[in-house]
């Protein structure tokens, strides 16, 4: 009978539980473990291997499918029989060597679907918001800037209050024009322009989502796709205009037009 480690005594020493007097066998009697043997894992629970080449490592199930079972371990995706696994709390999951030497080899990868072959969680990660696309610099000064407003206002004090669209579009706004204008750095908080307007909006959106935000915005145009965006007066500008001119920016070291080099400008 293979030993494990109780979660009511401990300790896997001996046959029975010192703390119930239960019988250790695999956790089917023992009170401590809520799994049976003959039961399926479920994919997500958090096991411990009691026999074969990989006892003592614990993993969580990402697969599972009739007799076949496949635990995570390490960052490896290994094929254990469900009755060499148990049931683990999370507070007696503990990392153990891998046995390199015996190590059962998963299937090859396959991602023409984007997702393996072996992992059915892939398939459904896939289809979620990937924040792994979201770029780590800018994330970390938006925090930066929301932890000035925590410390003025109280955390999260804009899903409790609410916020009206109105001032945090001229906070944004503000900020952005400041930017445009060439000052990169607001002087009150020290942080970048952008980051600040970056948080305006996160919170706004925020109070949209919570629904308690107050929606001050002017009455709607009629057609503000047409006026903002496909203007009709755009093209007759551009056709009687067709060579663009390089524009002025703060690069220009002069006070007249820069010459030379194809434009770049675009409609512009």
């Amino acid at each position: 009978m293979p030993e494990h480690r109780c979660n009511q005594c401990k300790t896997g020493k001996g046959d029975t539980c010192t703390l119930t007097g239960a019988t250790h066998t695999t956790g089917i009697e023992c009170p401590s473990f809520g799994q049976k043997e003959n039961e399926m894992f479920k994919v997500g629970d958090e096991v411990r291997v009691i026999a074969g080449t990989m006892q003592g490592n614990a993993g969580v199930i990402t697969f599972v499918q009739g007799g076949t079972h496949r635990v995570d371990i390490g960052g490896g995706n290994f094929g254990i029989p469900p009755s060499n696994l148990e049931l683990v709390e999370e507070d007696t999951v503990e990392a153990a060597p891998i046995d390199f030497d015996h190590i059962e080899q998963a299937p090859i990868r396959t991602f023409e679907s984007g997702a393996k072959d072996t992992n059915p969680k892939d398939a459904l990660g896939v289809k979620k918001a990937p924040l792994s696309t979201l770029p780590t610099g800018p994330i970390y000064e938006v925090a930066l800037a929301m932890l000035e407003g925590a410390r003025k206002y109280g955390r999260h004090n804009y899903r409790v209050m609410g916020v009206k669209a109105s001032v945090y579009y001229d906070a944004a706004m503000g900020h952005l024009t400041a930017w445009w204008e060439g000052e990169d750095v607001d002087p009150t908080s020290g942080l970048h322009h952008l980051a600040k307007a970056m948080a305006c909006l996160a919170v706004v959106r925020d109070s949209e989502m919570m629904g308690n935000w107050v929606d001050d915005r002017p009455p709607r145009y009629p057609d503000a796709s047409k006026l903002m965006r496909n203007h009709p007066a755009v093209g007759g500008i551009l056709k009687r205009y067709p060579e663009c001119k390089r524009p002025f920016t703060w690069h220009t070291t002069n006070r007249t037009a820069p010459t030379g080099g194809k434009a770049t400008c675009g409609q512009y």
